[in-house]
């Protein structure tokens, strides 16, 4: 158990390094992509007032305000972000006609958007189109190996209790993953002073661990070790 900090320490600095690289890859492919997609598929290519309608939107979906949202965003035909989040929104109301339109008309301009892939695959599980919702998560997966929401839909509509064991357990293995980003996060929010962000993403990275993970003791030590400095400094 003493040598448990040492291992996260090591995990860690391998998990950075990768990190690294896959953002800096993700940014060459979203430059490609841009490149690719024409000037009128990307939030850059609003202006003026289709890019105020656009932000208002966006405020109006963070509110829950997802009608509105929908309604604003009317007519954006053109635009790749306005239609995932016309789409997203229109989901979220239960309006899946024009949801699945707008998010057709998405992929239609990005189809490799893995936002409007996952979207549609709610909208076709929720209306019943059960064929096309798992070949849709499969294509997110083949992209995406990781995306939990991916393999939650598979999960959702698997028959068989072992089909949805193993998409189950390749969703927890990811959530693994995903707790190391909250770790490295919390690294380095409490290095920039920010304790309470810090506690926050050590307190998301639990949530996620399994009580039976090896990470779970030096990710509860981190707890400890920012919340003991963290109250000192408060005083």
């Amino acid at each position: 158990m003493k040598n448990e900090p040492e291992i996260i320490d090591t995990k860690m600095g391998i998990f950075t390094i990768i990190l690294q690289l896959l953002l800096l890859l993700g940014g060459i492919i979203l430059i490609i992509l841009f490149q690719s997609c024409g000037p009128s598929s990307s939030r850059a290519a609003l202006k003026g007032d289709a890019l105020n309608r656009y932000n208002q939107a966006l405020v109006l979906y963070s509110e829950g305000r997802y009608r509105d949202a929908a309604d604003l965003l009317a007519g954006f035909n053109n635009s790749y972000s306005a239609q995932v989040l016309r789409g997203r929104a229109l989901f979220f109301i239960s309006n899946y006609k024009d949801g699945e339109t707008a998010l057709k008309r998405a992929l239609q301009i990005r189809p490799s958007s893995i936002e409007g892939r996952l979207y549609l695959a709610y909208i076709q599980r929720a209306i019943g189109k059960v064929d096309e919702a798992r070949k849709l998560a499969e294509d997110i997966l083949a992209d995406d190996p990781e995306n939990l929401r991916a393999y939650r839909v598979l999960a959702d509509l698997a028959e068989a209790s072992s089909s949805k064991r193993v998409y189950l357990d390749q969703a927890l293995e990811g959530m693994g993953e995903a707790a190391l980003l909250f770790v490295e996060r919390a690294r380095s929010r409490w290095i920039s002073g920010d304790g309470h962000g810090a506690l926050q993403d050590v307190s998301a990275a639990l949530v996620l661990l399994p009580e039976e993970s090896t990470l779970r003791p030096p990710v509860l030590a981190l707890q400890k070790s920012i919340a003991s400095q963290w109250q000192e400094q408060e005083r």
